[in-house]
């Protein structure tokens, strides 16, 4: 990922997990929340890769 879309990814994290409905939804099970957050979880371990 470049810089901006790693902090972007971030960002959207930070904001989705200070959300009280989106957790909610996220533990109850929510098939968009868990989508959503395992790709933001797929961004954000990749790291941010330099231009060579």
């Amino acid at each position: 990922m470049t810089e901006p879309e790693y902090e972007a990814a971030e960002r959207w994290k930070k904001d989705a997990i200070s959300n009280p409905e989106f957790v909610s939804r996220f533990l109850k099970g929510g098939v968009e929340e868990s989508r959503r957050m395992a790709l933001a979880n797929i961004i954000l371990t990749g790291g941010i890769k330099e231009n060579t």
